[in-house]
């Protein structure tokens, strides 16, 4: 039951270490730029997608309607 919430987190596992990365090299390759501002900048793409999550697991039935509609 819980596969369409584990598959999500999954995806943010999979995604969040190369954006650290990502955000360690711009905060070096822009010396004026804090790595703490463009983590500010970047939980603005997580924040979504975390709180999709929440969202899920208090309504389990919506992300298992569509599959179940197709099988």
């Amino acid at each position: 039951m819980a596969r369409p919430i584990a598959t999500i987190q999954i995806e943010i596992a999979a995604i969040t270490l190369p954006v650290r990365f990502n955000l360690f090299v711009l905060g070096r390759v822009v010396p004026d730029l804090a790595i703490g501002d463009t983590a500010r900048g970047a939980i603005a793409f997580a924040l979504p997608t975390l709180l999709g999550i929440v969202f899920l697991m208090q309504f389990l039935q919506i992300a298992l309607w569509l599959p179940s509609f197709w099988f």
